[in-house]
């Protein structure tokens, strides 16, 4: 739950063309090569459903009807992950899709709806090992399936298995070019440093979206954080402002308006902001950009309040079968509390996820704050093998080497992090910055 502007989400599931029937959306597919003989539903995994509300109560009674329609459960299945996604309730939704899908597949073991949807929320839980292993089985019998491609990417990027997904999207976008091929390409290339193809594979994926719709919103939100990366504030707040005029009360344009007011000294306006979107989809990210707005402001009750929230909420995902071991390990060293157990999540996650960037910086900076930064060079080493320009990394790195004397790489990454905005990220990191480069 760490909020980067860099995005340390995973792809999920989006559709880049889709149509209204009733109050569904349903997407057909054209038959999918040499795959084997299948009842196709109407809905593919890729829809989206345009009225969540109207959708779950229609296969819910239609599953009161008929307990053994399991086409029903499926669909239920993805209505609930796509509202676990777009309101933030992922407690709520998350653990009612799982039992559904699995009701599905104990009335049929090899229903390829159920276990594409299946694949997807092993995603959707961090459990990118699992996820990979039902992509690349699915995979074998429906090679030419672009959603299941999708799948199979998010996870090896979330795996660290870079080069895999590169190639993997490439194959992804020959099959499917549309919004989200063109999204997952975009960070890929911002892993990789290259901010300007980042910007462009965003733009695309935002123009195959549909004018109104979340697919389309989601993509804007990830585009305007990438200039808002850059710190081009002007650019970023026209294209948060463009959103709010398309899909009027979309949290997450909200909130990155809350974010630049933030930057610009508004705190009331940007608190107000942040809450807004809170209210409107309870995302942890937003309270950790609440407790930054505090601390700048030397409010450290109040900051610590909103960060024994979010703490609060890494304890329920966990208890809902998200592994979240990556995130709360980096998220408790952040605040050097329970720093022996911090260590032994973010021990798990190397041995899980060794090529993982951020992995790396998590293990790296958890010894580095149990005072073992000596052995956390060679982790914060490996999390910047990919030179993408993370202000966070580089600024943990020059910690991690003032700590052990090296003054000459200390002052090159505290530069290298305030160079790539770090205040944008942290303005109370980018004070500590400045403060120890100026120090002799």
């Amino acid at each position: 739950m760490k909020s980067k502007l860099e995005t340390r989400t995973h792809f999920l599931a989006m559709a880049a063309v889709v149509a209204l029937v009733g109050t569904l959306v349903f997407l057909w597919l054209k038959p999918l090569p040499d795959e084997p003989e299948v009842a196709v539903a109407p809905t593919t995994p890729a829809s989206l459903f345009i009225n969540t509300d109207a959708s779950i109560a229609f296969y819910e009674d239609r599953i009161r009807k008929a307990p053994d329609d399991r086409e029903a459960y499926t669909r239920l299945a993805q209505v609930y992950l796509q509202k676990a996604h777009a309101s933030g309730e992922e407690l709520t939704y998350v653990p009612l899709a799982k039992e559904r899908i699995e009701q599905a597949l104990s009335r049929d073991p090899d229903d390829y709806y159920a276990l594409a949807l299946q694949a997807s929320l092993f995603n959707t839980l961090h459990r990118f090992d699992d996820a990979r292993v039902a992509a690349e089985r699915l995979q074998a019998a429906y090679p030419h399936d672009s959603f299941i491609q999708g799948v199979l990417v998010d996870a090896l990027v979330e795996l660290g298995e870079y080069d895999e997904a590169v190639a993997a999207n490439d194959a992804l976008l020959g099959m499917h070019p549309g919004l989200a091929a063109y999204a997952r390409a975009s960070y890929l290339r911002e892993l990789h440093g290259d901010t300007d193809g980042a910007l462009s594979a965003m733009t695309m994926a935002a123009q195959a979206g549909v004018v109104g719709e979340a697919d389309r919103a989601w993509a804007l939100t990830h585009l305007a954080n990438l200039y808002l990366g850059k710190g081009d504030l002007e650019v970023a707040r026209r294209v948060f402002e463009g959103i709010l005029e398309e899909t009027p009360g979309y949290a997450q344009a909200i909130a990155g308006l809350g974010h630049i007011a933030e930057l610009e000294g508004d705190y009331a306006g940007a608190v107000a902001g942040l809450e807004e979107a809170y209210g409107l989809e309870p995302r942890a990210a937003f309270l950790e950009r609440l407790a930054e707005i505090q601390s700048v402001q030397g409010a450290s009750a109040a900051a610590e309040a909103y960060l024994d929230r979010v703490d609060a909420s890494f304890q329920e995902a966990a208890r809902m079968g998200e592994n979240n071991r990556m995130e709360y390990a980096d998220f408790l060293a952040d605040r050097g509390l329970r720093l022996d157990h911090a260590l032994r999540l973010a021990e798990a996650e190397i041995a899980r996820r060794p090529g993982h960037l951020h992995a790396n910086e998590t293990y790296a900076w958890v010894l580095h704050r149990l005072g073992r930064s000596a052995e956390a060079v060679a982790p914060i080493e490996k999390a910047m093998r990919l030179d993408t320009g993370d202000a966070m990394v580089h600024y943990r790195a020059g910690q991690i080497y003032r700590a052990i004397g090296d003054a000459a790489a200390s002052q090159l990454h505290f530069q290298k992090a305030l160079d790539a905005h770090l205040h944008i990220e942290s303005q109370t990191a980018a004070n500590t910055a400045r403060t120890l480069l100026a120090q002799p």
